[in-house]
């Protein structure tokens, strides 16, 4: 899975320096763009956060005085939140199995991605306010960190697992890991811009994704993002 994406990455990153180098002959443009936005659906929500940031490079290739289609390659990094997955309680019951487990367990998820973007363009206004549509595939890594702490016992009643003189604790271990998973995937990108100044645009785009956690599989999600992008 892995060598799929980075040779799917180097493809994306061959034809946009493709589009790059074939702009200095003809009159596409390319640009920088950087976004800010946010994240909705089961995505978000195994993600504990919903906040997005991305950066791209794009060029765009005319077809007409008003349509044109533009390739673009960039980086998003999706912020992560905490969740209590579990906690020890204050007493517990006697289980009569030995070793049982009581677990005060942190998670915090973070995922990034590579995304390569291909849209139609077309100008209401030409040069002024446009729409535009196209399809995104995204190689993204969702990274899982847990932290807490770990009660064994013999089994029997405890009154204050707070206690670690307590005969019926065995051991007091601390959780530390991270998990990692890796997914490719393909969604919608649709939109608006506003250009200013000749060279400055305001973008407002939706867009769909997919992530795959470690704890809890492949997630869909619905995201907006506002975008700030300069020609060059």
């Amino acid at each position: 899975m892995f060598k799929r994406m980075h040779r799917t990455a180097v493809l994306m990153a061959a034809l946009v320096a493709g589009g790059a180098l074939a702009a200095q002959d003809s009159s596409s443009l390319g640009a920088m763009k950087i976004g800010v936005g946010s994240l909705g659906g089961d995505a978000q929500k195994a993600l504990f956060s919903g906040g997005t940031f991305s950066f791209t490079v794009e060029v765009a290739f005319p077809l007409q005085e008003r349509a044109a289609l533009v390739g673009s390659l960039g980086l998003r990094q999706y912020s992560g939140g905490n969740q209590l997955i579990s906690f020890i309680p204050v007493a517990v019951p006697a289980t009569g199995v030995n070793p049982t487990i009581y677990e005060t367990r942190n998670r915090r998820a973070e995922a990034s991605a590579i995304e390569g973007t291909a849209l139609y363009r077309f100008e209401l206004l030409p040069k002024v306010f446009y729409l535009q549509g196209g399809l995104r595939l995204s190689s993204a890594k969702v990274a899982e960190t847990d932290t807490g702490t770990q009660l064994v016992t013999n089994g029997n009643a405890i009154s204050n697992t707070g206690s670690i003189s307590n005969p019926n604790i065995l051991a007091v271990n601390t959780i530390a890991g991270k998990a990692e998973k890796k997914a490719f995937g393909a969604g919608l990108v649709a939109g608006a811009g506003y250009r200013f100044l000749n060279r400055y645009t305001v973008e407002m785009n939706l867009f769909t994704t997919k992530l795959e956690t470690p704890s809890t599989g492949s997630k869909n999600g619905v995201g907006g993002e506002l975008a700030f992008a300069f020609q060059f």
